[in-house]
Order: C-alpha cells, then sequence, then structure tokens
C-alpha cells in the first residue's frame, strides 16, 4: 500500500507516443526538447525549468539538456518511453517515476535541489525494474549576471520612475560548465529602503518608494554584485502643436534585446562522488502507453 507522500508522486499513464508538458506564463515551467537520452537507452530525459532564473530557459526556444547543475539549484526531471514494447504490463496499470539515488546529492521529491559538488544519478523504475538512468554533475558557480527583462540586458545601474517596480533575473554562471542548469535563490538589500525596496526569492524585484537614489546588493552563492538605483519622477509628456493646419505624429521603433556577453571569471569547482546511499524520492512523470 502506498502512502500520502508515494501517492503524490504517480502520475496517470497518458496518451499513446505523448508527453503533455504544462508550464507557466514565461519561461518557468518550460521543458527542453528533445531532452537526452537515458544510459540504458530506453527513453529521453526532459529537462524543467522550476523558475524564471534557470540559464537553461534563459532563451525561451532553447533545445539544450544542461551539463551540469549549479550548487543550491531547484529544477525538475521527466521521463519519456522511447518503445512501450518492452513492458509487459499484463492487466497492471503501469506508472512510472524519477528517483534521486542520492538525496545527499539531490534532495527532492517533486523538485530536485542539488545540495553538494560532485555526480550523482536518478533512476527510472517500473515497481523494482530499473529501466534507465542518467548522471547529472553538480558545480559550483563561479559568479552570476542580473538581466533586466525588457530589453533582456545585463544591468549595473537604473533608473525607475517613482512607484515603478522592476523584475531582473539572476542567472547563475560557471567557466567549467557553459550549459549550467538550476534556478538558485537569491539574497538582495537596499542601503535605503525609504528610496528603494527589495524581495529576495528566484527573481529580483526592485520597488521605486521615494526620489533619490540607493545601491541594490544582490548575493548568490557567496558571490556580490551591486546595482546603483536612482529613483526619478515620471516622464513628462511633449507638448503638443498648436500651430494652424500643422499635423503631427509620433512613432516609436522597435526596442531590440541586445545580446548578452557573459564573461565569468573564477573556476567551477566539481568533486566525484557516487556513493550510491539509496533514498527514494521521485518526481513522478508520464509515461508514454499503448
Amino acid at each position: 500500500m502506498m502512502d500520502g507522500m508515494e501517492r503524490r508522486r504517480w502520475r496517470d499513464r497518458l496518451g499513446v507516443g505523448v508527453l503533455i508538458l504544462s508550464g507557466c506564463a514565461s519561461t518557468c515551467g518550460t521543458s527542453t526538447a528533445p531532452g537526452t537520452i537515458g544510459e540504458l537507452g530506453n527513453g529521453r530525459f526532459l529537462y524543467h525549468c522550476t523558475g524564471d532564473s534557470d540559464p537553461v530557459c534563459e532563451l525561451a526556444n532553447n533545445e539544450e539538456f544542461p551539463d551540469c547543475i549549479a550548487l543550491g539549484g531547484v529544477f525538475d526531471l521527466e521521463f519519456m518511453v522511447l518503445d512501450t514494447s518492452i513492458f509487459d504490463f499484463g492487466d497492471i496499470s503501469p506508472v512510472l517515476y524519477v528517483e534521486s539515488v542520492n538525496q545527499d546529492f539531490f534532495r527532492g521529491d517533486d523538485d530536485y535541489e542539488a545540495l553538494r559538488t560532485g555526480e550523482a544519478a536518478f533512476l527510472v523504475r517500473e515497481d523494482n525494474r530499473v529501466l534507465d538512468l542518467l548522471h547529472l554533475n553538480i558545480v559550483r558557480a563561479d559568479g552570476f549576471e542580473i538581466i533586466a527583462r525588457d530589453p533582456a540586458t545585463p544591468s549595473d545601474s537604473i533608473q525607475i520612475e517613482l512607484g515603478d517596480t522592476q523584475e531582473f533575473r539572476v542567472f547563475p554562471r560557471s567557466s567549467s560548465c557553459q550549459q549550467l542548469g538550476g534556478s538558485v535563490p537569491i539574497e538582495a538589500e537596499s542601503s535605503d529602503i525609504d528610496v528603494a525596496s527589495t524581495s529576495d526569492g528566484e527573481v529580483l524585484r526592485i520597488q521605486a518608494q521615494a526620489l533619490g537614489t540607493a545601491v541594490v546588493r544582490v548575493r548568490q552563492s557567496g558571490h556580490e554584485q551591486a546595482i546603483a538605483v536612482e529613483v526619478v519622477e515620471g516622464v513628462v509628456p511633449p507638448a503638443t502643436s498648436t500651430d494652424s493646419g500643422s499635423d503631427s505624429g509620433s512613432g516609436t521603433g522597435d526596442e531590440t534585446a541586445t545580446s548578452r556577453d557573459s564573461t565569468t571569471a573564477g573556476t567551477g569547482g566539481s568533486t566525484s562522488d557516487t556513493d550510491g546511499g539509496s533514498s527514494s524520492g521521485g518526481s513522478s512523470t508520464g509515461m508514454a502507453t499503448r
């Protein structure tokens, strides 16, 4: 008999050959496609971003599975069977789930959190039968980048109109792993909360409270950056022409998001430790069935 925790992990099987994936309004919850084939070749692992500051989902059309996970990063995995003929279900309704083999490295039974550097495995099981597995490296990020939402540009100095709030995604970076995954939480504080207040969490929010200047310091994984903030009055609309017979029109050009050119320093420490203490805790997956 399954307990409540196990029941929460399991999901009903899905339609023939199809794995349905849902996401949130932006990149949060999107999955990479086509993912990566498991080490036993029986299925495909799909990576899910659980937050907006996961570098895997920095670009909406990114289709690459991460090479490694940032220490402290949170993410999710799904598994899709490639060939259902390998199963002999009989009259039993088939269910599968992804399980972190060693919870000292990847902890969680819904989303996973990377707890220590090294390498550890995920298993996909049908009852006691292992169908596939995947190893992932956890590395320590050697920096991070603060990116404005619109336009998507690096930011170290900003102006905010009084009463407005601006949001920034904070991506961990590693010089040893270009394709890094995991949404890592941040801490933020303002030198003057009466001028500009901040929020912690997964996305940086700065709210303009009063005219003036402040410095917002952002910390992630032991690294720190500062943003100079100036709170200004709202933009005054231009005066309209009163000339007789004059007809003026104005248009705004489309802003184009500039490409980021991120350069990080340092090294991402990675140690190998595949001690396979068997703690079960799996994120449930859908499965293609006939």
